[in-house]
């Protein structure tokens, strides 16, 4: 096997895995809407990397370190880091709309 089709591969899981996430607007976790659509999971908020700069300007994700981001093919996934960071925020905010 060589590196493009483990990197294939990988892209394939990753999207696979996503599949089922909720896919919401970026209002549904209190982020400006010209964020676009994230999927949201446990621990991580993902974007396609076409609209990757838009959520790191209007979301503030520009901040997010580079060990919290990490990109599988078109698909840019941004992990908690610790709690009160950007990505948690997000995940509480959108908890709290799904509860009301």
């Amino acid at each position: 096997m060589d590196f493009c089709e483990l990197e294939d591969k990988i892209t394939d899981l990753v999207n696979e895995f996503i599949r089922d996430l909720p896919c919401v607007g970026a209002k549904e976790v209190g982020l400006d809407s010209r964020c676009g659509n994230l999927f949201v999971g446990e621990d991580f908020i993902a974007v396609w990397s076409v609209y990757d700069n838009r959520l790191q300007y209007y979301g503030g994700f520009e901040y997010i370190s580079k060990e919290q981001r990490k990109q599988f093919g078109d698909l840019v996934i941004y992990l908690v880091d610790h709690d009160g960071d950007r990505v948690s925020e997000c995940l509480e905010n959108f908890k709290e709309k799904a509860e009301a």
